[in-house]
């Protein structure tokens, strides 16, 4: 189980166009992750994908419907 939101492409399409830009393609596993999240860079450019048990995670403020 991962510790954080899944961006899906679904639910990237159905982004707000300022809020996409937020938004980045992981080269590696291809997820969408919010780069306003500290805990989801580290993750996915920094880490090598080994989450962080030590961190508070946190979700993005908005889901999509």
């Amino acid at each position: 189980m991962q510790p954080y939101w899944v961006v899906t492409d679904a639910d990237y399409k159905k982004l707000p166009r300022r809020e996409r830009g937020h938004f980045k393609r992981c080269p590696e596993c291809r997820e969408w992750f919010d780069m306003r999240e500290l805990h989801d860079v580290f993750f996915h450019c920094v880490d090598g994908h080994v989450p962080k048990t030590d961190i508070q995670f946190q979700g993005p403020d908005f889901r999509v419907e």
